[in-house]
This record gives structure tokens, sequence and C-alpha cells, in this order.
């Protein structure tokens, strides 16, 4: 898109730029494309709105840092990982968005003693290999017997195949 202007033979991919941060609760992002970033849009303590985008060739498509934002109508396609990752220190109540299930946990996520995070019917929440979810506050997970909500393996392609691989699960692939 717009030509070459680094005027280099070399490809776009992956991580070739960082991201676009939100720590503001009013952003609205509506028919956005996000494309070779290393977290596409990463939103930090804030509940925006992310609507109608498309993320591609990103590592990840979303980051989501204490953040509960708005989601409907995206697409995730080609990124490393096609799933909204979960990271850091969660100080926040809030209810993750069912659109944007699965999740990823890549690193360790932590429920902080002050906050409740709900985990909504048929959320799904894949972790990478060593990543925890340490909970000293309240997780609250509402799943039903017909819609549960998943704790597996990035490798499970249950909710889709979020890692792009034919790697099968296996025990001991995270925690």
């Amino acid at each position: 898109v717009g030509g070459n202007t680094d005027n280099s033979a070399t490809p776009p991919a992956a991580e070739d730029w960082g991201f676009l941060e939100l720590e503001n609760s009013g952003n609205l992002i509506d028919y956005v494309e996000v494309r070779y970033a290393t977290y596409g849009i990463y939103a930090y303590a804030c509940d925006p709105t992310i609507q109608n985008c498309k993320f591609s060739h990103n590592k990840y498509p979303l980051m989501l840092a204490n953040a509960y934002p708005a989601l409907a109508g995206n697409t995730l396609d080609a990124n490393t990982y096609d799933a909204t990752a979960l990271s850091n220190n969660w100080a926040r109540n809030g209810t993750l968005d069912i659109d944007g299930s699965p999740y990823v946990n890549p690193s360790g996520w932590v429920i902080s003693s002050q906050a409740t995070c709900v985990l909504p019917a048929g959320c799904i929440v894949k972790a990478l290999k060593y990543a925890n979810l340490d909970v000293y506050g309240i997780l609250d997970v509402q799943g039903t017997a017909g819609n549960p909500v998943i704790f597996t393996s990035i490798h499970d392609d249950v909710g889709g195949n979020t890692d792009n691989s034919a790697t099968p699960p296996a025990a001991e692939d995270w925690g």
C-alpha cells in the first residue's frame, strides 16, 4: 500500500512496527486495517470500542492489559496468533467481550486482589508454554453445561487454529 517507501526489497512481516496504543475509554476504532505490527492495537487500562477492523500479519492482533474493550465484527487473519492477547496485572473490574474470544495468555496474566474479571459463557482462553493465570482477586467464570468456558493450549484448535500450525495440543503445553 502506498508504494515502496523504504526503497528496499524486504517484504513486510509481523513485528515490523510496535502497536497503536489506547489509554482512553472514549476511543472508537472503526473500519481500520492493522497490518505487520507486534501487537496491532494495545489497549491499556481502558474500555475503547474496536469494531469492524481487519487485523492481518501481526504477531498478536490485539493486546489487552487491564482493559475491557467492546469488540464487534473484527476479522483476524494470518497473524502469528489469531487471538486477542491478555497480559500484565489486571486491577480493574470488567467482563471480557465474547467477540474477542479466543483469547491467548502469552506470558502471564494476573487478576489482582482488588479486581473482578468476568469470563462469559463460551469464552476460550488459550495459553503459551509457561504462561500462568494467577488470581488474587475474583475470576467469575460463567460457563454453562452447553456453553462452557475453556482454558486450553494454544495448539488446541477449539475456537479456531489460533497458532496457524498443525501442532497438536499436549499435556504441559502451558502453565
